[in-house]
C-alpha cells in the first residue's frame, strides 16, 4: 500500500536525530548562514554545490539583505522580482520563462521573490544553488534509459511513465519537509517564506546534508506505484500541506485561492537532455502545424534581424502573434514591437529606448550638463557614421557605462581591451527617431561636425551634408523652379513637374549607401527596375561612388509628377577651391560628371536613363563664376541620344535654391576655418573620396 509505503519511509526520516533537530532550530529562527571574518565582518558566506567552502573572510553578497516579511523595514529592490510577479497576476500565466545573459541577475530575482512569496526552489544545475536532487532526478531517469537502450523499439511512452513518476516522488519529497517546517511548534512567528527559500537554496551551507535530497533518494523506492496513485496521494498532500499553511498563519498569511510560486532555475539544462526519448503528453501535430502558419521563416526572419540579441522583445512578439490567432498578422506584430521600443511617439511606454535617452538627460547628477553632453556626441556619433557613412556599428575606445546600463550598448573585449560596442539595429533607429524628433533632417549633427574639424574633413562632411539638404530641397521645391541660366524648363521640359527623390523615405536620416556595399550599377538596377530594393532590402537614395577611377561624387534618382525618372551626378569638389574659378575649373569638373567618366563606374549606364535624361549638377558654392559659361548647345551631343542636362549651383544661385537655415550655416562656414595652402597642395584628391576607397 502507497500510504503505508510512505508512512514507514517518514516515520524513520523524521525521528528524532540530527535532521530534525537541524529543522526544528531552523524553523523556530536558530540558524542562519555563516558569516565572514577578516577585516570586514559580518557579511553572509555561502557556497554552491560541488565548489567547497570559500574562504572565511569572502563574502556571497547574493544574499544580501534579502527581504524578510517578518521585518518592518523589509523592502524588495530587485525591479524584476517586482515585474515578474506581475505577470503571474496580471496575465494569470502558468509558466514564466525568464531570460536573460550569465550573471545579469535572474537567481537573485528569484531568491527574492520566493523571500516574500510563498513556493518552491529548483535547480537543475550540477553544481549551482538549491538542492541536489534535481540531479538525482536526472541520473535515475538516465540509469532506466540506459538499462532499456537494448530494446530495438524505444518506448517513448513508458519512458513519459518512468520521468513522471520520478518527478512527483521530487516534489513529494520537498512538500512532506515543508509540511513537517510547518507543523514545528511555536514555528508560525519565526518561519517565514524567506526561512523557506533560504533553507531550499542553501541547505548544503545550513547543513551537513541535502535533506531534501535524502529523502528523495528514500522515495524513489516507491516509483513501481502506479501513476495515478501516486498522483492521486501528492494532489491531496499538496492541499493537505497548503491548508496548513493557512491555519497556521506563517508570514506572509495567504489564503485558499493563493497560488503558490515553483522556480525551476538553470531550466535549459534539463531541456537538452534526452533528445528523442520521450514523447508530448498531448496531441499537438496540429498545433505545431498553426504555429508554422502564424510563425513562417520569414516571420523569424525578421525577428531576428530586428530584435539580435535582445530575449525579452523577441519573445513578447511570439506570444503576441499567437495570441492573434491570424497567419497574416506576424508581420504588424512584429513591427508593433519594434515602434514600441524605438519610436518617439511611444516614449512614455516602459523600455521605450527614446525614453531612456531623456531619462539619462533627467537623471540628477552633479555634472549633468558635462553628462548630457557626453550622450549626446556619443549618440550623435553613431548617427552620423550610419546616415553619412553606412556604418551600423559604433565602436567607442572606452567604457561607458551609462550607455551600457542603459541598453544601448554592450561591453567587449577587443584586442585585449574592454570597449563599448554600438551594434544592435532596433537601437540605432531609436537613436535615428530621436534624432528626427529633437533635430530634423540631422542638420544640427552635421553643423556641429563641420564646425570642429579641420578643413580637409569639412570637405569629406561636406558631401554627406549635401544628402540632407537635397532631401529636404527636393522634397519642397520644384527642379524646374530653380533659379539658373539658362533656365532648366528651357533646356529640358522633361523637368517640368512635381520632383522627388527615388527611394527618399521619412524622417530622412539614413539615406546612404556607398560603392563597399553596393556598386553603382547595382544601385542604378536598384531604383530604375527594382522599386529601390535589391534581394528584398530597400537601397538608400544617395550613392557615393569609387575615388578611382574619376567620376561623380555623389548619385541619386529624381521622379517627375510620379512617371518621369531622371539620375543625377553631382560634382562638388569645387567648393572647396578658392573664392573664384575659371572655365577651366569648370571644364575639369564637368567631366568627372559627364558620359566618359559616368561609364568609367556604370558602363551602361544609360540604359538605366529610362527618359532618354540624366543631370550632371556642379556644386560650386561658396565659389562664385570668373569667365562665361558655355550655353547647353555649345556642349557635346550624346550620339546615343541621351541627353546631357548641366546644372550649375554657385554663390549665384545657392541662397535661392537650398533651405535658407543651411544657406545661413554655410555662409558662417566660410571663415569658420582659414584653409590651409598645404591642405590643398598635399591633398588633390578629394578627401571624401579618400574616405570611400
Amino acid at each position: 500500500d502507497l500510504h503505508t509505503d510512505i508512512k514507514r519511509i517518514t516515520d524513520k526520516f523524521f525521528a528524532s536525530g540530527p535532521i530534525t533537530n537541524f529543522l526544528d532550530a531552523f524553523v523556530k529562527g536558530e540558524g542562519a548562514l555563516p558569516i565572514t571574518s577578516g577585516s570586514i565582518r559580518g557579511l553572509p558566506r555561502a557556497w554552491r554545490r560541488g565548489f567547497g567552502k570559500p574562504p572565511e573572510n569572502r563574502p556571497s553578497l547574493l544574499f544580501m539583505d534579502l527581504p524578510d516579511l517578518s521585518t518592518p523595514d523589509s523592502v524588495s529592490r530587485n525591479h524584476a522580482a517586482g515585474s515578474i510577479l506581475e505577470l503571474v497576476k496580471e496575465n494569470n500565466r502558468p509558466v514564466i520563462p525568464v531570460f536573460g545573459v550569465s550573471g545579469c541577475g535572474k537567481t537573485r530575482a528569484v531568491i527574492e521573490l520566493l523571500s516574500q512569496h510563498w513556493g518552491f526552489y529548483f535547480n537543475a544545475s550540477h553544481d549551482d544553488w538549491g538542492s541536489d536532487d534535481m540531479m538525482t532526478l536526472r541520473s535515475t531517469v538516465q540509469q532506466y534509459l540506459n538499462d532499456n537502450r537494448e530494446s530495438s523499439v524505444v518506448d517513448r511512452e513508458a519512458n513519459n511513465g518512468y520521468a513522471r513518476k520520478t518527478t512527483l516522488l521530487l516534489f513529494l519529497s520537498r512538500l512532506l519537509i515543508f509540511k513537517y517546517c510547518l507543523n514545528v511548534p511555536g514555528s508560525s512567528d519565526t518561519f517565514t517564506s524567506a526561512r523557506w527559500t533560504l533553507l531550499q537554496v542553501c541547505s548544503h551551507v545550513l547543513f551537513d546534508k541535502d535533506v531534501f535530497n535524502v529523502l528523495y533518494l528514500q522515495l524513489l523506492k516507491l516509483r513501481h506505484h502506479r501513476e495515478g496513485i501516486l498522483s492521486d496521494l501528492i494532489r491531496d498532500v499538496y492541499e493537505n500541506t497548503k491548508d496548513c499553511l493557512v491555519r497556521h498563519g506563517c508570514i506572509p498569511v495567504i489564503n485558499n485561492d493563493t497560488r503558490l510560486l515553483v522556480v525551476h532555475d538553470e531550466a535549459q539544462v534539463l531541456g537538452d537532455e534526452f533528445n528523442g526519448c520521450f514523447q508530448s503528453t498531448t496531441s499537438d501535430e496540429q498545433s505545431k502545424q498553426a504555429l508554422n502558419e502564424y510563425l513562417p521563416q520569414e516571420a523569424v526572419d525578421m525577428l531576428f534581424q530586428k530584435f539580435v540579441g535582445r530575449y525579452r522583445p523577441a519573445i513578447a512578439s511570439v506570444e503576441r502573434i499567437v495570441e492573434c490567432n491570424d497567419p497574416g498578422a506576424w508581420k504588424k506584430t512584429v513591427e508593433d514591437a519594434e515602434d514600441r521600443l524605438v519610436s518617439w511617439t511611444h516614449r512614455h511606454i516602459k523600455g521605450n529606448l527614446c525614453y531612456e535617452i531623456s531619462r539619462l538627460h533627467d537623471k540628477h547628477n552633479k555634472y549633468k550638463d558635462r553628462l548630457v553632453e557626453s550622450i549626446d556626441s556619443m549618440l550623435g556619433l553613431l548617427m552620423y557614421q550610419r546616415c553619412m557613412f553606412g556604418n551600423h556599428d559604433l565602436v567607442l575606445k572606452e567604457v561607458d557605462p551609462q550607455l551600457v546600463e542603459h541598453a544601448f550598448g554592450r561591453i567587449k573585449i577587443i584586442k585585449g581591451h574592454a570597449v563599448t560596442v554600438m551594434d544592435e539595429p532596433f537601437v540605432s533607429k531609436a537613436v535615428e527617431n530621436y534624432f528626427a524628433a529633437i533635430d530634423p533632417y540631422f542638420a544640427k549633427e552635421v553643423r556641429k561636425r563641420m564646425v570642429t574639424s579641420t578643413a580637409i574633413e569639412q570637405g569629406c562632411v561636406f558631401e554627406r551634408f549635401m544628402m540632407k539638404v537635397f532631401s529636404e530641397t527636393f522634397n519642397t521645391r520644384p527642379l524646374s523652379q530653380w533659379p539658373h541660366q539658362p533656365s532648366i524648363s528651357d533646356m529640358c521640359p522633361a523637368l517640368v513637374g512635381k520632383v522627388e527623390i527615388v527611394g527618399w523615405r521619412e524622417p530622412g536620416l539614413e539615406q546612404g549607401t556607398t560603392h563597399a556595399m553596393i556598386s553603382m550599377e547595382e544601385f542604378m538596377d536598384a531604383h530604375v527596375n527594382h522599386e529601390s530594393t535589391r534581394n528584398n532590402m530597400p537601397v538608400a537614395p544617395f550613392f557615393f561612388p569609387k575615388s578611382k577611377p574619376s567620376g561623380p561624387d555623389l548619385v541619386f534618382f529624381i521622379r517627375i509628377d510620379g512617371t518621369r525618372l531622371v539620375p543625377v551626378f553631382v560634382q562638388m569638389k569645387l567648393h572647396q577651391g578658392s573664392s573664384n574659378f575659371s572655365e577651366k575649373d569648370w571644364n575639369d569638373a564637368l567631366s568627372t560628371v559627364s558620359a566618359a567618366k559616368i561609364e568609367g563606374h556604370t558602363k551602361n549606364f544609360r540604359k538605366y536613363c529610362p527618359d532618354n535624361v540624366y543631370i550632371s549638377m556642379i556644386v560650386a558654392y561658396p565659389t562664385k563664376w570668373t569667365d562665361k559659361l558655355p550655353a547647353p548647345s555649345e556642349l557635346p551631343m550624346d550620339p546615343s541620344g541621351v541627353q546631357q542636362v548641366v546644372i550649375n549651383i554657385s554663390d549665384d544661385n545657392f541662397g535661392d535654391i537650398f533651405p535658407q537655415k543651411h544657406v545661413e550655416f554655410i555662409d558662417r562656414l566660410k571663415n569658420a576655418r582659414k584653409r590651409s595652402v598645404d591642405d590643398d597642395d598635399s591633398n588633390d584628391e578629394d578627401c571624401s573620396k579618400k574616405k570611400r576607397s
